[in-house]
């Protein structure tokens, strides 16, 4: 995880005396402290010694630039994610060539039929959803910034 901060050094962390009393140092500081740390983020935003909850929030934000946007891991996923459009809908159109080739006919016939293009659906547009929300995580960064009152 890429982590950034929009927040100025003079807005702190710890806002009161009844918060974390270690970690009182300059901002910059903690927060490059917190950034270097090699640990889950839920236990980087918190002090190492007293376990108090840094008053920060995290916000992720696509971010536009060579290295993000357009990454090999982000047109991969992009292309990736074009595939599965262009076999969903070559799916739907045999499904539909299907569906009334088999109009005529019984009632029974044509329940598998819909049951198979739900399925084709469901399956398909999970694994866009799951596609793009990769590529989200790889173009964004999260950004680490004070709770606003």
């Amino acid at each position: 995880m890429e982590l950034d901060y929009v927040a100025q050094d003079s807005v702190a962390l710890l806002l009161s005396p009844q918060y974390c009393r270690i970690c009182r140092g300059h901002e910059s500081r903690l927060r490059l402290w917190i950034k270097s740390r090699e640990i889950p983020i839920d236990e980087a935003l918190a002090c190492e010694l007293c376990k108090v909850t840094y008053r920060v929030v995290l916000r992720r934000r696509v971010v536009w630039d060579r290295s993000h946007a357009c990454g090999w891991r982000a047109c991969l996923y992009l292309t990736q994610v074009f595939i599965i459009l262009s076999i969903l809908s070559i799916l739907c159109y045999i499904m539909l060539r299907l569906f009334h080739s088999i109009a005529n006919d019984s009632a029974t016939e044509m329940i598998p039929v819909v049951i198979l293009f739900a399925l084709t659906s469901f399956v398909s547009f999970t694994a866009v959803y799951k596609v793009t929300r990769r590529w989200y995580y790889t173009t964004s960064i999260t950004f680490i910034d004070t709770i606003d009152k």
